[in-house]
């Protein structure tokens, strides 16, 4: 019998790439989206069926979870993801849903200094007290970040600017990520009851990233150390959601100390691949980074 996946947020960097990989292993794939747009339409032209519905409403996800085997839980970053992860807990239970793959953060932790990395971990904690089978997804920063939220200074100011001092991480793709889901979601025997921090394979500091930009892009980008107050005027002036620029602006202090800093080889593990080299990924993107590119 087709196995029967329902892939929430899934418009997004790793949900996309969930469906895609599940899709191509010849799952009934149902990708629920807030709205229709260019990336839904994308996933319907995939091959999945294609919803509509609001993580925040139990009628929708209850609809949306009738008839699915499992889940890739993916809500995007915001103080309303305790709410949203009782939500699905519920509607995946009055399912009679069999696992959850949940989308975390390497940061998620009681102590955690971002309120919302503290939520992350007590959804963590919600799953794993329901009558649900789950297994945590939790990674570090994404290679992709350098492409949604740092290529601006790049392109107009040769500048990597971010309050993250001299420590380390090693950037992970979100399509890695989301075979690792995917992976995970057609075999979950072996996953369940387990958490897996997720990194790419090479550690980086930011001044190591700016060397690789620089020799890639063919003129200097350096990195610039700033204050964290200097960091917040800069989201504020792209429009963050409040609770999203406090936990940049939070998660920033976990990044300093050394939260971030772990290198495994998961993604080969798990998928049978090796995860994306940094280099090859912005080599990929590299016209994202060029001049005029904003």
């Amino acid at each position: 019998m087709q196995r029967r996946v329902l892939i929430t947020g899934a418009a997004g960097k790793t949900a996309s790439a969930v469906v895609e990989a599940l899709v191509q292993r010849g799952f009934f794939v149902r990708a629920l989206v807030r709205k229709t747009d260019d990336r839904s339409q994308r996933l319907a032209k995939l091959g999945a069926e294609v919803v509509t519905g609001d993580m925040l409403s139990l009628k929708d996800m209850t609809v949306a979870a009738q008839s699915m085997d499992s889940s890739y839980f993916c809500y995007p970053t915001s103080d309303r993801i305790l709410e949203a992860s009782a939500i699905f807990a519920e509607a995946a239970r009055k399912n009679g849903m069999g696992f959850i793959c949940n989308m975390s953060q390497i940061i998620a932790r009681p102590d955690a200094p971002s309120p919302t990395s503290r939520l992350h971990w007590l959804a963590e904690r919600l799953f794993d007290t329901s009558p649900l089978n789950v297994t945590h997804l939790k990674p570090t920063f994404f290679a992709d970040h350098f492409v949604l939220n740092v290529r601006h200074t790049i392109v107009n100011d040769n500048k990597i600017i971010r309050p993250y001092g001299s420590a380390y991480h090693s950037p992970i793709t979100s399509t890695d990520i989301g075979r690792v889901a995917a992976a995970v979601l057609a075999d979950p025997t072996a996953h369940i009851g387990k958490s897996y921090v997720l990194t790419g394979l090479d550690r980086l500091s930011f001044n190591e990233i700016a060397g690789i930009f620089s020799e890639m892009l063919g003129r200097s980008i350096t990195y610039v150390d700033v204050p964290a107050d200097e960091f917040k005027a800069d989201m504020e002036r792209r429009q963050f959601a409040p609770s999203l620029l406090e936990h940049h602006m939070q998660s920033s202090k976990d990044y300093r100390e050394g939260h971030f800093d772990a290198t495994n080889t998961l993604v080969s593990d798990i998928t049978g691949r090796d995860a994306t080299r940094f280099r090859d990924y912005i080599a990929a993107n590299i016209s994202a980074f060029q001049s005029g590119s904003t």
